[in-house]
């Protein structure tokens, strides 16, 4: 560390204490990449590089049990550094706001972070804010967020969370558009500048491509421009014409998505020219009465299916008409499960038909006088 000719470092396979190192006084670096880094050596390493121009650590570590200590001063300020990128972290935005305050002269910043739930690091109107107020300069931001959805989450919070990126900041002057992928079947959101999934993320989506073959799990949509209409009650299946391509899908399990009737509307156009669907889950939707119309019309042609299950859907006797006149010449319903429907003594009447025809095992059926 003693030679003054050294520019670049990069240390990203090594556990050296970053602290401990004989860093020279102006100490000539340019360029340094680490294996991790916490918020005190962040600092502590910008004291001592003055011409850092570039830096990037795997992970960004944070001390728990000291973490407003840790946090530096928000009066210190190094102009050096233009490029920062960190690649695995946990930290809030308030926490990224007092990093990225040491640094107002950032040109790029790059950030990757796994969380387990929803919080503030996906707030766009939070992002901007910072970025105005604190980094003037900068002309490019990457970014890829990944988080679980938690039961009970509102389709509503997804929606908001879209829409904070869809203002004129991200979209007219920036000019970031910001991608979202929603996993069906492990409930996972990603979300993302569109720069960065195909070039930075190929390897890690191989797993997952390798664990659902060729089924097509992931609905994705973009921040649109300001003035296109965006439905809160369907946003989650507004890609699902995209996303389900193949006609040999079996299954289909989209329950608790707040889909609604217009989403119920788009599932069955979606449906349509599926063959091969023997398994339909929609339940816990609130589809109502349109919803369960334009299923049945779907249905009617589909000969094959098997199993479906519309719980908790604001069904009443009138929808389940529809569903009753299109499912009374199936042969091959085994189960239909309509628990926590709004079903009367007219509606069981309804179902009988489909009982002379079938073998079906009804499961859950409430009796709900409406």
């Amino acid at each position: 560390m003693v030679q003054s000719h050294v520019r670049k470092l990069c240390l990203a396979e090594s556990n050296y204490n970053i602290m401990r190192i004989p860093w020279p006084d102006r100490c000539t670096i340019t360029f340094l990449t680490i294996k991790s880094c916490s918020l005190k050596e962040y600092n502590f390493l910008l004291q001592r590089l003055p011409y850092l121009r570039t830096f990037i650590t795997t992970k960004f570590i944070t001390d728990t049990s000291n973490q407003l200590n840790s946090l530096p001063s928000t009066s210190t300020c190094y102009s050096q550094l233009m490029s920062l990128m960190i690649f695995n972290s946990s930290l809030s935005i308030t926490e990224f706001e007092s990093i990225l305050s040491l640094t107002p002269s950032l040109v790029k910043l790059k950030l990757i972070s796994y969380r387990s739930n929803f919080d503030s690091i996906t707030n766009g109107s939070d992002w901007e804010y910072l970025i105005r107020n604190t980094l003037s300069s900068l002309k490019t931001f990457e970014f890829f967020f990944s988080y679980t959805l938690q039961e009970g989450t509102d389709t509503e919070d997804l929606t908001l969370m879209i829409d904070r990126f869809r203002t004129s900041f991200w979209l007219q002057e920036k000019k970031w558009i910001i991608t979202c992928d929603y996993f069906l079947t492990r409930n996972t959101i990603n979300l993302y500048t569109t720069p960065m999934c195909p070039k930075d993320f190929e390897k890690k989506m191989e797993p997952i491509k390798c664990m659902y073959g060729s089924l097509p799990c992931i609905i994705r949509f973009k921040s649109l421009p300001i003035d296109d209409e965006f439905n809160s009650n369907i946003h989650l299946v507004r890609g699902a014409g995209d996303a389900i391509q193949s006609q040999t899908i079996r299954n289909i399990d989209l329950e608790n998505n707040g889909i609604g009737e217009d989403g119920a509307i788009r599932i069955a156009e979606v449906i349509k020219s599926i063959k091969t669907l023997t398994g339909l889950n929609l339940g816990k939707n609130q589809i109502g009465i349109r919803g369960a119309e334009y299923l049945s019309n779907v249905l009617q042609q589909n000969m094959i299916i098997s199993h479906i299950c519309l719980q908790d859907n604001l069904i009443c006797d009138e929808g389940v008409r529809f569903l009753a006149e299109a499912l009374k010449n199936h042969k091959t319903l085994v189960s239909l499960h309509l628990g926590s429907n709004k079903i009367g003594i007219t509606g069981t009447q309804y179902l009988s038909n489909v009982l002379r025809n079938n073998t079906v095992n009804f499961t859950d059926l409430y009796y709900m006088q409406s």
